[in-house]
């Protein structure tokens, strides 16, 4: 995969967590003007673990473009 292709990834998966951080966002404001949609509850509890699930697959792959990118540099100053 080239570095541009990963990079489109990573935009992807971006936009994708910046998505169901509004849903989780309108959710919460769901809940709080009415407590006794228990459905919605269990929706928002989805919401949540999803958007957790997509944050931390998010940091992996920040943390392996930064690696490659770091170790491209150096194999350049070299």
């Amino acid at each position: 995969m080239t570095y541009e292709e990963e990079l489109l990834h990573f935009e992807n998966r971006l936009t994708k967590q910046s998505f169901y951080k509004e849903q989780l966002d309108m959710s919460a404001q769901k809940i709080e003007s009415d407590l006794k949609d228990y459905n919605y509850i269990d929706r928002h509890r989805q919401l949540e673990e999803k958007h957790e699930v997509i944050y931390k697959n998010i940091k992996k792959l920040h943390t392996e473009l930064k690696t490659k990118v770091t170790k491209a540099l150096k194999h350049l100053e070299l």
